[in-house]
């Protein structure tokens, strides 16, 4: 069967590997839909092509064990065991859809032939046919398409977001940061009767979550910012600040701080930096969260692997049931997330379109959607792809794309 596969040093390629063998508590599942999440994939592959040295710098964190490592062990030895981390082979996705070719021992709850969300990465890859624990696997409503349902992990980590922050009916919701997950927490926040400012340095964003949530649109880099958000909230400022976007400064949640109200929220979803003026927090007594993936259970070996749920009086919205809330509801017609896909290729022949680029930037949102799915759908060949990597194109696109396999 087919796999997308990617390393954080060389562009992702499709390969051939054997069907996974099914384990007790999970299910094997044919792939129909694998939804492609751009910001996150292209974070877990780095990128790909850069040096190995650029590699470390890139990740402050371990560069201290690099050090360390080096003055026990030498330069030598240390590079080559940073060269074999860097350049391991890992599938690339975490939220799918299908339908169930066979269920595992101690799996009652499921059958062969039910349409399903998948979850998790690992799991739920770019693949053919995926093994998914039972836990991470959730029935898909009738009148939800599998398309739809393939972006129920994307979605539960926009929900669990949205839960984090507490926003209270009527409340002032900014989310800053408008690709997937942000696109998708403006409809839960409108669902839920917020009052939602849709903001990103992207007009082209900014225009799509205010069409789909009649949500108050502002560009972030005018300057203008915390006059507009003063304008729409009474001169109060945001109940509740959501950043989903990902980067390295700290200029997002920065802003956040800056237009929240004076005993406010700010959720931080996306990998942002976090170098926070304390004075800000302090005179607003600002409380500052982070969302952690879908839920409750989450990367808890006992709960993904193991099947063992939480109590539901205990833990009511586990990662499984956010998953489930969210299918329910685009079932319900509160979320709308076609419009969100901007392209859709087939497993097999995913390069129908090419990327069109004038004097260096991409034109608009198709290109660096196409260009993004180039990377981890790839043509059915085992040999590395060579994707665009113009500076231009990260900042500019639509918010998700989708591989039909």
């Amino acid at each position: 069967m087919r796999q997308v596969v990617f390393s954080r040093s060389a562009p992702a390629r499709l390969v051939d590997v054997p069907v996974p063998a099914l384990k007790a508590g999970c299910v094997l599942v044919r792939t129909h839909f694998s939804a492609i999440s751009v910001g996150t994939e292209r974070a877990a592959s780095g990128g790909g092509g850069f040096a190995v040295a650029r590699k470390i710098i890139g990740r402050p964190q371990q560069l201290a064990q690099v050090a360390a490592s080096i003055a026990a062990d030498g330069i030598g030895p240390t590079m080559v065991r940073v060269a074999d981390a860097l350049g391991k082979w890992l599938p690339a996705g975490y939220s799918s859809s299908g339908v169930i070719l066979e269920v595992g021992a101690g799996v009652s709850e499921l059958r062969a032939g039910d349409r399903v969300a998948c979850a998790g990465g690992g799991y739920a890859v770019h693949a053919d046919i995926v093994m998914v624990p039972r836990r991470l696997t959730t029935p898909v409503p009738d009148s939800v398409s599998l398309e739809v349902a393939a972006f129920g992990a994307i979605g539960a980590i926009a929900l669990h977001a949205y839960r984090i922050g507490k926003a209270e009916i009527g409340a002032h919701v900014a989310v800053i940061g408008l690709g997937i997950i942000g696109q998708l927490l403006c409809q839960i926040a409108a669902a839920a009767g917020c009052k939602v400012i849709a903001m990103d340095v992207n007009s082209e964003r900014v225009s799509r979550a205010s069409e789909l949530v009649a949500a108050r649109g502002v560009v972030v880099g005018t300057g203008t910012e915390l006059t507009e958000v003063l304008s729409a909230t009474s001169q109060f400022g945001v109940d509740v600040v959501f950043v989903c976007a990902a980067t390295a400064s700290s200029d997002p949640s920065r802003l956040a701080a800056t237009i929240a109200r004076a005993r406010g929220s700010v959720v931080i979803v996306g990998d942002v930096g976090l170098n926070l003026d304390r004075q800000v927090l302090y005179e607003k007594e600002l409380e500052v969260r982070l969302a952690r993936s879908y839920g409750p259970g989450r990367y808890d070996p006992s709960y993904e692997e193991s099947g063992i749920d939480y109590p539901y009086s205990y833990v009511r919205w586990t990662e499984q049931r956010n998953v489930a809330s969210f299918l329910d509801l685009a079932a319900r017609g509160l979320i709308n997330v076609p419009p969100l896909i901007t392209h859709r290729f087939s497993g097999s022949r995913p390069y129908r379109r090419r990327v069109r680029i004038s004097k260096g930037r991409a034109r608009g949102a198709v290109d660096y959607c196409c260009s993004a799915a180039r990377r981890f759908c790839p043509r059915q060949r085992t040999a590395p792809h060579r994707a665009y990597r113009s500076r231009s194109i990260r900042n500019v696109g639509a918010p998700a794309c989708i591989c039909e396999m």
